[in-house]
């Protein structure tokens, strides 16, 4: 097990050089669940691809609903955009 913390304050869990706060090599597990924080930002890119963030309350349509999104690569193309994966209504 290698955990590594740096003066920047990003710690390392499987890996030397953590780029983020938290930062881990390999497959995460929580018995409990996770929390995130409300994610707020539109920017969609390759950086961002892969993140799953939750919006909280908003509209969609006539209908105020909590959205989990995912960043994704548009199919065929080099632009990424934020995907609804989940409403409170059900799958999207």
């Amino acid at each position: 097990v290698i955990i590594t913390t740096q003066s920047t304050s990003n710690v390392g869990v499987g890996n030397t050089t953590p780029g983020h706060k938290l930062d881990v090599t390999g497959r995460i597990k929580a018995s409990k669940g996770v929390q995130v924080g409300e994610e707020t930002s539109t920017t969609a890119n390759a950086a961002s691809e892969g993140t799953i963030r939750y919006r909280g309350a908003i509209s969609v349509g006539s209908k105020t609903v909590s959205v989990v999104e995912m960043c994704m690569q548009v199919s065929g193309t080099p632009t990424y955009a934020w995907k609804i994966i989940y409403q409170t209504a059900g799958w999207v």
